[in-house]
């Protein structure tokens, strides 16, 4: 069985730990007041784990804080770079798995850009069916449209006239008319 091993977080190494598996605990710390005769006093706040929320690009993340300044950070990147050697300064962690919730850190390595992007295709994770015709967030026009653009076309429309018409513009008309976008 692994064991787990936590190690100070990098630039909160005062204030939190972070583990192979992911977890994310508080250290335990004293926090100094003075009294009114000048004796030092205090408490400790106890040692414990961190809440781990997953922000709306599916990571898990937590809020570290020091000095009065807190940051929201991924547990990813924290397990990365306290347990992975980057040596060649690449940028972005991949999840091996293609699970942005696993953190273990035997399922995370250090990436370029466009490393990234190869695995996230080559896995199945990004998936451009949904960006395509009607379905992307940006399509101004419908299927239904473009078989109307493209009959007009054939009998003789203007794309200048077309591109008005429909609210898009020249090139895209062209696009259609030449086929290299909407194809059925």
């Amino acid at each position: 069985m692994e064991k787990e091993i936590w190690r100070p977080c990098p630039e909160y190494e005062r204030h939190y730990e972070i583990s192979n598996f992911g977890n994310l605990r508080s250290k335990r710390v004293f926090i100094p007041n003075e009294s009114i005769f000048g004796e030092l006093k205090g408490t400790w706040k106890k040692q414990q784990l961190k809440n781990q929320t997953i922000n709306r690009y599916g990571y898990k993340t937590s809020k570290l804080c020091k000095e009065g300044h807190c940051r929201r950070l991924t547990i990813h990147r924290l397990v990365a770079k306290a347990f992975l050697p980057n040596p060649e300064n690449r940028r972005q962690v991949n999840h091996i798995d293609g699970d942005k919730t696993n953190n273990r850190v035997d399922n995370l390595e250090w990436a370029s850009q466009s490393e990234n992007i190869r695995h996230a295709y080559a896995t199945g994770l990004m998936n451009t069916d949904h960006l395509v015709g009607e379905n992307s967030v940006n399509a101004k026009l419908t299927w239904e449209k473009v078989r109307e653009i493209r009959k007009q076309l054939s009998e003789g429309a203007r794309v200048k006239d077309l591109a008005q018409q429909y609210g898009v513009s020249s090139g895209t008309i062209t696009y259609i008319k030449q086929q290299k976008t909407w194809k059925e």
